[in-house]
């Protein structure tokens, strides 16, 4: 019976809970062997139990619409989910234990990274992918602590795609600047037209009519450039009515 005992016991180590361990009799060792049936099938309750809420956990981070990856405190993959491979454009499917740098190898995440690690600040930043085609990553991180939360085990990263946010701040910017100058040039013409007017030009009738024309000219451009400014930012505030025409 005791080398029964030992043999499955040692089955039971190895995470088999089916065995059972079948001795019959009124002492000492049909107790033991009765004990250590009811433990492995409480050992199989509970850890059928992890399984399934590492599962859920799983499930439930895989449909996260940001990027995340778990790493330990020697950068090593916990865990990834579908999201940041697709944003990494990682075809690997088992990455769990491999070092970060070997599956990403980007320099400035693994710099990054390092130095949050070693001086334990959580802070985000933002890094430009240039293969295999340009993107602008947004990169948070939080500490994964011990079960007391005393010791750091780990780190775990969002990873936020903000390309196309980056490229319509581009293409305000460049509206802005476009904007500035188609106002600057009318009001420019304008306030020269009329310095000319104040040195003596508004005396002679013909020249002070041909300026003051242009001066028109420019104050309607004027007028249009503002009234299609202010269309625009009703456009995106979302504020114009329809208007219903027959």
């Amino acid at each position: 019976p005791i080398s029964q005992i030992t043999k499955i016991s040692e089955e039971i180590s190895k995470g088999n809970f089916d065995v059972k361990l079948k001795i019959k009799g009124n002492d000492e060792i049909t107790e033991l062997a009765g004990t250590i049936n009811y433990m492995s099938e409480q050992l199989q309750y509970y850890i059928n139990g992890l399984n399934s809420r590492k599962n859920e956990m799983e499930a439930i981070l895989s449909s996260v619409i940001n990027g995340i990856i778990a790493i330990d405190n020697n950068q090593r993959i916990l865990f990834i989910n579908k999201y940041a491979k697709k944003l990494l454009d990682i075809e690997e499917e088992n990455l769990e234990g491999l070092h970060l740098i070997y599956v990403l190898r980007n320099h400035q995440i693994n710099e990054y990274l390092k130095n949050t690690i070693e001086n334990k600040k959580f802070e985000e930043t933002e890094i430009a992918l240039n293969y295999p085609k340009e993107k602008n990553i947004k990169l948070y991180t939080n500490p994964i602590m011990e079960h007391a939360g005393i010791g750091l085990i780990g780190i775990i990263i969002t990873l936020q795609d903000v390309t196309q946010i980056r490229k319509l701040e581009g293409i305000k910017s460049e509206f802005v600047a476009n904007v500035s100058h188609e106002l600057k040039t009318p009001l420019t013409s304008i306030k020269g037209f009329i310095e000319t007017l104040k040195e003596g030009a508004i005396n002679d009738e013909k020249v002070a009519l041909r300026f003051l024309n242009i001066i028109d000219v420019e104050a309607e451009r004027l007028t249009n450039l503002i009234s299609d400014i202010l269309t625009l930012s009703e456009l995106e505030s979302k504020k114009e009515e329809d208007k219903m025409e027959s």
